[in-house]
């Protein structure tokens, strides 16, 4: 099973791969948020939160994404628990949709296409 640990709703293509939400979605997105410069020891100790708590819900994987500073301390910890990490692979497709005035609206509709796997540097 994959859970998802990132502070968004699934999309309805990635529910259709069996991608589930977290019980607990605000303790997973108070993990994930940052009011102020996270310390080494605080992106440490919040990974290894994320990381239990995927174990808890018996997850052998997970969408990871959010803070870019965090994903390498994640991914480490998930590892060490034997859970891969994954992130989502998406298109970002443009649309140009003409206002009732002339003005012209765009839009970006983000499709998830696949995943990516998630690892850290050997050397």
């Amino acid at each position: 099973m994959m859970l998802n640990l990132t502070q968004h709703i699934l999309t309805k293509e990635q529910a259709q791969n069996r991608i589930i939400e977290p019980l607990n979605k605000r303790y997973v997105c108070s993990l994930l948020t940052f009011y102020d410069i996270p310390t080494e020891s605080d992106l440490k100790n919040r990974a290894s939160q994320l990381a239990d708590y995927a174990l808890h819900e018996n997850a052998d994987s997970v969408l990871i994404g959010g803070a870019m500073y965090l994903m390498p301390f994640l991914i480490f910890e998930l590892n060490k628990r034997n859970i891969d990490a994954y992130y989502s692979f998406t298109k970002r497709i443009s649309k140009d949709v003409i206002q009732k005035d002339g003005r012209v609206k765009k839009t970006l509709i983000f499709k998830h296409c696949g995943f990516v796997k998630a690892t850290l540097p050997k050397e």
